[in-house]
């Protein structure tokens, strides 16, 4: 199974902070302001209890099952627009993806009580004393946390920021594994394994405010979303994706022109309309309205990419931004 350098989405999710003294979560919370979406939890008892209606409610269902074979993959494939259905859920965004839980949490320490919820995805983080150390690492061996940070070291809290953002990555990559056959095996898909793309993507979400991104079928891309709730789709095509474009296009009669420039790789196109595929009755001559400027990235092969604005015409439903998500929440109840 090839490993996927890109998960098939991410977006904005939840850290929930776990312990027993509430003025402590409090500043903890405080502390990491808003570059951390947080939950502060006082009383762990309750807290397990919360936690696991929330993650039944906002974890998606897994796309592929663990045993699989590849030829049940098309019948998968025919799935994968819930992908992008996830992009219109209000709720995802309250995803628990990273628990942070102080080895003092009450009547049951923090190890036990992680030990507690070892049958959930979240990634967690264990806030111990100085001399805490080995016990801590004899939990990290036997995979009940993730990680553990010394509450006394001068940079707990850089470390903290550095570790939720590292371990929210690693949630999406580990609910996406299961995807990894699928993207070796299907046509259009295999950039998600290729590292190369994985690092535009990363770029691009810095340059341009993304957020989120989701798998989209048809074209083969990525569907983001800015935190305002701007769309964007960067269709990523293989020769092989712009070959059948150009045979498509020829036996429908295009123009020349469009014929020309799919050979050259000068652009890009995103017919909006039926298959995604040039039709001379529903495109005409006025192709170009449809097409952007090829972009390269190179990697295990070379891709061609460009990035296309969404309109309200052009998704299913209104968008559910982060931003908005933010808001209501810092709205007093």
């Amino acid at each position: 199974m090839r490993a996927l350098s890109l998960p098939i989405f991410q977006h904005p999710s939840l850290t929930v902070l776990v312990g027993a003294d509430p003025a402590f979560l409090a500043l903890l919370q405080s502390t990491l302001g808003d570059s951390v979406t947080s939950e502060a939890l006082a009383d762990p008892h309750s807290a397990r209890a919360w936690l696991q209606q929330h993650v039944a409610a906002t974890t998606e269902a897994p796309l592929l099952a663990p045993h699989a074979c590849i030829d049940q993959l098309f019948s998968v494939a025919l799935d994968l627009g819930r992908i992008v259905r996830r992009a219109f859920e209000p709720q995802r965004f309250m995803l628990p993806s990273v628990l942070v839980v102080d080895y003092w949490a009450g009547a049951i320490d923090g190890i036990d009580w992680c030990a507690s919820l070892a049958g959930l995805p979240c990634k967690k983080i264990l806030l111990c004393g100085a001399g805490d150390g080995a016990t801590a690492l004899d939990a990290f061996n036997r995979g009940l946390i993730d990680r553990a940070i010394r509450k006394s070291d001068s940079d707990a809290l850089d470390q903290l920021g550095q570790a939720i953002a590292a371990l929210q990555q690693q949630y999406f990559a580990d609910l996406s594994a299961s995807f990894g056959a699928m993207a070796a095996a299907l046509h259009g898909f295999g950039f998600l394994a290729d590292p190369a793309v994985a690092g535009l993507v990363r770029e691009l979400s810095r340059t341009h405010g993304f957020v989120e991104h989701y798998l989209y079928p048809q074209p083969g891309g990525l569907l983001l979303f800015d935190a305002v709730g701007r769309a964007t789709l960067m269709v990523i095509e293989t020769d092989q994706g712009m070959d059948a474009h150009h045979e498509v296009a020829r036996d429908s009669g295009a123009p020349a022109a469009l014929l020309e420039a799919i050979a050259a790789r000068c652009i890009v196109p995103f017919f909006r309309r039926g298959d995604r595929m040039y039709d001379a009755a529903t495109v005409g001559e006025r192709w170009y309205r449809d097409c952007a400027p090829a972009q390269l990235c190179v990697g295990a092969q070379t891709y061609f990419w460009a990035l296309f604005d969404l309109g309200a015409e052009d998704l299913p439903q209104p968008a559910a931004p982060f931003a908005r998500f933010r808001e209501r929440r810092r709205a007093p109840s």
